[in-house]
């Protein structure tokens, strides 16, 4: 038996590629009859193209409303009723901070008594101190209201 180097046919000739040493005569593959339907890569030739295309629409469509119902779960898993997020659906919305701005002369106790509403002026004096982080206020400061 002698090899020869020679390309195989159906191998590329590329210059960058060499021959592959092989027999001088390789043995024929012998070909086999098969059953129809067991080749799923002649799919679009067995059937028609338009059939082909007819199916992969329908999977389309199937994978489009999959994707969609999934949208659809989510966005009502996520939220809560009135369309708020789900994390912030008993919360409400934030109370409007009341502020005013100190005038020459002003102080807590004189904001606290044009402000005190249904509260004591004692009591409002305390909330303002806590809310301003101390008992100094200057003209033109920005009083934030309890």
């Amino acid at each position: 038996m002698t090899a020869a180097l020679r390309s195989l046919p159906g191998q590329p000739t590329h210059r960058a590629h060499r021959p592959v040493a092989a027999l001088a005569d390789p043995p024929r593959r012998v070909r086999r009859p098969r059953r129809a339907g067991t080749d799923v890569s002649r799919a679009s030739e067995r059937c028609g193209s338009a059939t082909y295309r007819r199916r992969r629409a329908a999977v389309g469509l199937l994978v489009a409303g999959v994707i969609g119902s999934a949208a659809l779960v989510a966005g009502n898993v996520l939220t809560g009723p009135g369309g708020v997020p789900a994390s912030a659906a008993g919360a409400g919305t934030a109370p409007l901070e009341r502020t005013v701005r100190a005038r020459a002369g002003d102080s807590l106790w004189s904001l606290a008594e044009a402000f005190h509403g249904d509260v004591s002026v004692s009591r409002y004096v305390e909330a303002l101190i806590a809310r301003n982080g101390g008992t100094r206020i200057e003209a033109g400061q920005v009083v934030r209201l309890p």
